[in-house]
């Protein structure tokens, strides 16, 4: 079992699997108790080089306790080979529906058929197919934050692709407002549930600044209901304020002169009552204590 420098090592499948912090953190406080036990699988590259395969996690944990070798098999066969391999070989964390993905899309990149992947994964061509169509209708990079563990994968399939589907712009643009933070499942379900009901004006709000709009949201859902009916008498007011601002304009333009006779006693009956109201409502704001309201 041969020793190489990590410096040899070519990472170009990294991006297959998603981060795990937790995991990660475990595997390096192994390795630097009981040292590397299980060694990294690799094919020959060029150039003295080898591609790594499977052992990413265990690679980095070696960088990060500053070793400089690791214990490698170097398997003999072709990169889509190696892969699929390693997918069998693969008895950790479930993969994901994005991770599946990324594999089925690397192995056609490889040069295999849809049909060849769907029998080396042991998996039926539609599989195959809503595979590949997942990662190819998801912004890269909403994957890239799934792949760095900013947002969960299970939230991704369940929010991002659907909104992707609808606006694959907004998508992208919701990702990047969220690069600050690790959305929940839970914000990401409002967030999809608030763009999918809004008109266009206010899903590209959503999209552009969805930290706010969560915040907003917050505040709406912890807000006393006490406030909402205080605000009642707010809202009253400015109407009443709007229903004279409109009759005053319409009486200039000569709305009550151009009333027909039979019509003039209503108007007049219904100005008297109106008046009767305002002055109540005059009077009951100025035993409140409001300034200048008499």
């Amino acid at each position: 079992m041969p020793t190489l420098e990590l410096a040899w090592l070519d990472p170009r499948y990294a991006s297959l699997r998603i981060a795990d912090p937790v995991r990660r953190a475990r595997l390096e406080q192994a390795l630097a108790r009981e040292g590397q036990q299980v060694p990294v699988l690799v094919i020959a590259g060029d150039a003295d080089r080898y591609v790594l395969i499977e052992g990413y996690g265990r690679v980095e944990a070696l960088k990060r306790l500053a070793r400089d070798t690791v214990l490698a098999t170097v398997l003999d066969m072709g990169e889509a080979d190696a892969l699929v391999l390693r997918h069998r070989l693969d008895h950790g964390a479930p993969r994901s529906a994005l991770e599946e993905g990324w594999l089925v899309t690397t192995l056609l990149d490889c040069g295999k058929s849809q049909v060849e992947v769907a029998i080396a994964l042991a998996k039926s061509t539609a599989w195959v197919s809503r595979r590949l169509a997942l990662v190819r209708i998801l912004p890269e990079v909403a994957q890239d934050a799934v792949r760095a563990a900013r947002i969960g994968a299970s939230s991704a399939e369940k929010f991002l692709v659907p909104l992707s589907r609808g606006n694959a712009a907004h998508c992208a643009k919701l990702v990047e407002g969220l690069r600050t933070v690790r959305p929940t499942q839970r914000q990401l379900l409002c967030l999809y549930t608030a763009w999918k009901a809004a008109n266009d004006d206010v899903r590209q709000k959503i999209a552009e600044q969805p930290l706010l709009y969560l915040k907003v949201d917050d505040a709406l859902k912890h807000r006393d209901p006490k406030d909402d009916a205080d605000l009642t008498a707010v809202r009253d007011v400015e109407a009443i304020a709007g229903v004279c601002g409109r009759a005053r304009k319409g009486l200039r333009d000569g709305a009550y002169v151009r009333l027909r006779e039979e019509h003039r006693p209503q108007f007049v009956a219904a100005w008297e009552e109106a008046r009767l109201a305002f002055d109540a409502v005059k009077t009951l704001i100025a035993k409140e204590g409001v300034r200048d309201a008499t």
